[in-house]
């Protein structure tokens, strides 16, 4: 269908850059989110590394205290 009018044409531009800005927010949020993930990977790897250094005994007590926390 053609768009008869300029307030319909301008009511479609609208709404595009309305789903743009919104495609926009998600895309910052995912990049967000993905920043975190890495940061909490992150210090996975060194609360890993930190337990490898500890005794056996010691090292349960310790991963039952970070589960309680």
């Amino acid at each position: 269908a053609m768009i008869a009018t300029a307030k319909e044409a301008h009511q479609v531009i609208n709404e595009y850059r309305r789903v743009v800005a919104s495609i926009k927010q998600g895309q910052d949020s995912l990049n967000r989110l993905k920043v975190e993930y890495n940061e909490l990977e992150h210090l996975a790897r060194h609360i890993d590394q930190a337990l490898a250094t500890i005794p056996f005994t010691d090292r349960q007590e310790a991963k039952r205290l970070i589960e309680e926390y």
